[in-house]
């Protein structure tokens, strides 16, 4: 039908914990940003993006990174830490946005299809350049506004090596 479909909010979990204020001496937690440090991600980087988990629910023992845009949570992704889940990802529902883009100039940004791509990007490239997630090999027309705003030059993408990832750059 003609009828605009209305949103549904994105919320994240309810028993969402932002693991930067987590208690450390939690099994769990333990658990959780010894997983984090294996990929490398930094505490600073937990801080600067609001990263979190789940212990129970549909995203149970599942890392959360939120992916808002102009102060609105519009989707989160949710990457298994346990090792045992089917499906290693799950993303909720909501409007794909650019992961790890606030609106700011800078001299050119990077795209990468995963959040832990775009991490490791971040902490090897100058703070000047910006690191963003496509969350896919494909880019939406939201995330090229959001690219529209940083009123950058240069755009680089990292793609993944696989036949999609190349196929898509």
């Amino acid at each position: 039908s003609g009828k605009s479909q209305e949103r549904i909010p994105v919320t994240l979990p309810e028993d969402f914990e932002l693991l930067s204020v987590a208690d450390k001496n939690d099994p769990l937690i333990r658990r959780a940003w010894k997983y984090l440090q294996e990929r490398g991600v930094t505490e600073g980087q937990v801080h600067k993006h609001h990263i979190g988990v789940s212990f129970s629910g549909r995203y149970a023992y599942r890392i959360i990174f939120p992916i808002g845009y102009k102060n609105r949570l519009h989707m989160f992704v949710a990457r298994d830490f346990s090792g045992r889940a089917k499906a290693r990802y799950l993303n909720s529902h909501g409007e794909k946005v650019l992961f790890g883009a606030p609106p700011r100039h800078c001299i050119g940004v990077v795209l990468s299809e995963g959040v832990f791509k775009a991490l490791a990007l971040e902490r090897v490239l100058p703070e000047e350049w910006m690191c963003a997630a496509l969350l896919g090999h494909s880019i939406t027309s939201l995330q090229l506004t959001q690219l529209k705003e940083l009123e950058t030059k240069h755009v680089v993408v990292w793609a993944d090596p696989d036949q999609v990832g190349v196929k898509a750059a």
